[in-house]
């Protein structure tokens, strides 16, 4: 039997109002050749319930329950039960947008890639807003990778389709289970790095992203936290020898001074310790980040005050 070009994973924890919306947006796409995997992660609602309703009446539905162990340990269960050549992932209360697949897939018979990354649509209460990635065509490994660390091409796995054999080659789902937050960003790095082809296309629309207040990512971590994220980070920068670009150190230390700013600021030892780094990179490329990080935070100039204590 032949694989189907997509398989389409969802991981599903406890949204019951709007996992229907989620799988309909998959099953009235007008490309049909894909299986869809849809992963209970332990769910305490109905949303297991609406699942296996689904698949009751679609041969390519899989359902998968699993205990609960996070949206990672739920993507990779996904990722070993599919059997497609590209994966995309959707999460349970987003959507993908009309005729998405086929766009993937006619982009793809034009131009060939291991990873697409491409725009997609923020809905929220004020309403909606197309967004973009900060650059378009082929881009470098490098290139990648600092415009990932810095937000300049989306960090989450939605609005992607990734060659499958990327998710085995770079051993994406390698996280550990308490990083809940910037999983995404981990796993992508991953990905990126192993990828041959990396194709950024703005001009190609394909994912709803509902801005849920209730997200993970929402929830703000002490430094404690996002130490292990940084150091996980920097492991596989220096395992794949990119810590000697400068263009990836200035990017890391960009997500660092982020997601310090975004975090409780303790304990103030962490802080301090990423501060001094940060001010000798600073020294180091003192022409270059004026425009990079310097400017680039509202709350910059008490950090460059702390800098010049350390």
């Amino acid at each position: 039997m032949a694989h189907p070009f997509f398989s389409i994973i969802i991981p599903v924890y406890n949204t019951e109002k709007y996992i229907e919306r989620c799988i309909n947006s998959i099953l009235i796409q007008s490309f049909t050749n894909f299986e869809l995997l849809l992963v209970d992660d332990g769910s305490a609602d109905k949303s297991g319930e609406i699942c296996d309703k689904f698949a009751l009446n679609d041969s390519r539905i899989k359902v998968i329950h699993k205990t609960n162990g996070g949206v990672n340990s739920a993507r990779s269960i996904g990722f070993k039960k599919s059997s497609g050549i590209y994966i995309i992932f959707v999460d349970s209360d987003d959507e993908l947008r009309q005729h998405a697949l086929k766009k993937m897939f006619e982009l793809y018979k034009k131009q060939k890639f291991d990873l697409l990354v491409t725009s997609k649509t923020l809905i929220g209460p004020k309403g909606e807003y197309e967004l973009y990635n900060k650059v378009s065509g082929y881009i470098t490994n490098e290139k990648y990778v600092t415009l990932l660390l810095k937000n300049g091409i989306f960090i989450g796995p939605h609005g992607r389709m990734t060659k499958r054999d990327l998710y085995i080659e770079s051993d994406a789902f390698n996280i550990p289970k308490d990083i809940i937050i910037n999983e995404d960003l981990i796993m992508n790095l991953r990905l990126g790095i192993s990828a041959k082809n990396i194709l950024i296309s703005n001009e190609i629309n394909t994912y709803n992203y509902y801005n849920n207040p209730n997200t993970a990512s929402k929830n703000i971590k002490d430094l404690m936290y996002w130490d292990k994220v940084f150091n996980i980070i920097a492991s596989i920068l220096i395992k794949n020898n990119l810590n000697k670009y400068k263009s990836i150190q200035i990017a890391y230390y960009s997500m660092i001074l982020n997601r310090i700013r975004l975090s409780t600021q303790k304990p103030k030892y962490i802080k301090n310790k990423y501060l001094h780094r940060i001010k000798l990179i600073y020294l180091a490329n003192m022409n270059i980040i004026k425009d990079y990080i310097i400017l680039k935070y509202n709350f910059i100039s008490k950090i460059t005050k702390k800098l010049k204590c350390l």
